[in-house]
């Protein structure tokens, strides 16, 4: 049966393709693979602070893509069925957009599902580029490690309850589906309190 020594040494024998996985899951996924992150830090596969290090460079990266993907859209296809359905999607959860990009870029990347749209929207609206890296900076670094961080205390508090792999994996099943409830949760009361302030404000307006 695999131990959890014998996934320590292999990863550690194979470091540098480790840390490659960890960046492009980053790239290509996220908050999965930054928890996962975690507990391979905690049993000493990774390092925290290199583990950090690369994960952030993977969120960043995907930043710059995001953004170049938005400005090709805008260029070659303003009028396509999929950025319509990327601009319906972002003003419906974060109908502000528009006068506080800052505050919306940084709070997308801890709605799940939606960071990825909002990267490649403000692209096509050209958010400022000053604008929209430093929001995404400062995000990247917060998710990172509160993600890796999330990742390594649930592995220092399933350990705690049994060595046993197989009933780690259950945990960790468990674990993962409390936290995407939670993310829906999260999503559900950002999205209704935008639409509440935005309603709101108009009726202001309005008076």
């Amino acid at each position: 049966m695999i131990s959890f020594h014998a996934i320590t040494e292999f990863v550690q024998h194979h470091q540098m393709a480790g840390y490659l996985m960890v960046f492009l899951g980053v790239l290509i996924e996220g908050e999965l693979t930054l928890i996962i992150t975690g507990v391979l830090a905690h049993i000493g596969a990774f390092t925290f602070g290199e583990a950090y290090m690369v994960s952030l460079a993977g969120g960043m990266t995907k930043t710059l893509f995001g953004y170049r993907i938005g400005r090709f859209l805008r260029r070659k296809y303003p009028k396509s069925r999929f950025f319509r359905f990327v601009v319906r999607k972002v003003l419906s959860i974060l109908p502000k957009f528009r006068e506080k990009p800052f505050w919306s870029i940084f709070i997308s990347k801890f709605i799940f599902g939606v960071n990825n749209l909002v990267l490649i929207f403000s692209g096509f609206a050209k958010v400022r580029r000053g604008v929209y890296y430093r929001a995404e900076l400062i995000s990247n670094a917060a998710l990172c490690f509160l993600a890796i961080g999330l990742g390594y205390i649930f592995s220092i508090a399933a350990l705690n309850i049994s060595h046993d792999i197989r009933k780690f994996m259950l945990l960790f099943l468990v674990f993962l589906v409390g936290f995407f409830i939670v993310q829906r949760i999260i999503h559900f009361i950002i999205e209704v309190a935008e639409t509440k302030k935005d309603i709101l404000e108009n009726d202001v307006w309005e008076q």
